[in-house]
């Protein structure tokens, strides 16, 4: 997901009807196509709706498998138009300053000692005084959760880590800084493949599945894949392609949005920001997930996101619609007054973005036999 601020796109909103912002003269072919799990042709449709967030033009269609209940798009963008669903602005294609360029040595030098924040500080007091949590105990959860839910792998400087959808490579940048050497990258914008090419990152330009074709079995000690799982068309075929491509034990790290949220239940259709049409192709609940992943991994650890941005978009949208009340209420208080409320999700695991944490490669052979018993 694109993650410029909420405020940020209420600015931007007004542009919309005018269709300045990410417009563009192509036109997105659909295609029809059976479930990208089990394969079924039998699907209900959900809902249609629109690019609310770029302004691409069209209208997407989400459906649900009538075999196996998964949400996708369908018709969905076929594979020639995908590079034309992320336009120029698109915010994790966008090159670093300077500035946060050269920030990048300092926080890996935190990364590497603390894995936390500056958050950890005002937590760590509210733990210790309101909580009566010790702060050893603290800082312990702190960092454990840091490190998930910013998809920090375990140090190996000797490893060969690989980043899907790694965008102009600042993950990649951070892990060099803070020792990892052997560090690779695959993305589909061929923009921001060359803005991290120019940082002297290899990065292979194109998409996940001809990127993965050209690694050797097991090569890889981690993967990781912030926010990609959506934007694939068949990330089922993927993740097998994954799994071959990471040693046994490694560590699989990964995030992406999840249905049955709270905010997925307060926008729900066509608002909530996880549909992102037609950039998302396909909408997992966390039970998809723990079976997708549990069998092929000792541990599958899930960390949930502080993002206020979910909760301001939708209302911006909706609110020059069927506004409501509610949505008034959210843009008043802005980013900075829902981050209590956020934080409140987190701990109720009812937030929309998570980071999964997959440690201890199975034997691929063995992870598919016990997936198909299980």
């Amino acid at each position: 997901m694109d993650d410029f601020s909420g405020e940020m796109f209420v600015s931007k909103l007004s542009n919309l009807d005018g269709r300045p912002l990410g417009a563009t003269s192509a036109v997105i072919a659909l295609e029809l196509v059976n479930c990208p799990r089990c394969k079924s042709r039998e699907h209900a449709p959900v809902f249609q709706g629109r690019d609310y967030l770029h302004n691409i033009a069209g209208t997407f269609h989400v459906a649900r498998c009538k075999a196996c209940g998964l949400l996708f798009q369908n018709p969905r963008p076929t594979r020639g138009c995908l590079a034309d669903l992320y336009p120029h602005e698109y915010g994790p294609h966008q090159p670093m300053s300077q500035q946060d360029e050269g920030a990048g040595q300092p926080a890996a030098a935190v990364m590497r000692r603390l894995y936390g924040y500056s958050m950890a500080h005002a937590l760590l007091i509210l733990a210790r005084k309101v909580l009566f949590v010790p702060a050893r105990i603290w800082r312990r959860l702190w960092r454990e959760y840091d490190r998930g839910v910013h998809l920090i792998p375990k140090s190996d400087p000797a490893g060969r880590l690989l980043e899907i959808g790694c965008a102009t490579g600042t993950q990649l940048v951070l892990l060099r800084h803070a020792g990892w050497r052997d560090v690779q990258g695959m993305e589909l914008s061929e923009k921001a493949a060359a803005i991290a090419s120019n940082r002297g990152l290899t990065v292979f330009s194109g998409s996940v599945e001809d990127g993965l074709d050209r690694c050797d079995p097991s090569s890889f000690d981690v993967i990781i894949a912030s926010m990609v799982l959506e934007h694939l068309q068949n990330p089922f075929e993927v993740l097998e392609k994954i799994l071959q491509k990471l040693k046994t034990g490694g560590e699989l790290l990964l995030s992406t949005v999840v249905i049955h949220s709270i905010d997925y239940y307060m926008f729900n259709t066509p608002y909530w920001a996880g549909w992102d049409l037609p950039r998302h192709m396909v909408f997992f609940s966390k039970r998809d997930l723990v079976s997708l992943l549990g069998p092929h991994f000792d541990r599958v650890d899930f960390f949930y996101q502080v993002a206020p941005q979910d909760y301001t978009r939708p209302a911006a949208v909706r609110l020059r619609g069927q506004g409501r009340w509610l949505d008034r209420v959210i843009l008043a208080l802005g980013e900075s007054g829902m981050r209590p409320f956020c934080w409140l999700t987190v701990l109720l695991g009812l937030a929309c973005r998570v980071s999964i944490r997959c440690r201890g490669k199975r034997n691929h052979a063995a992870g598919a036999r016990r997936g198909a018993v299980a």
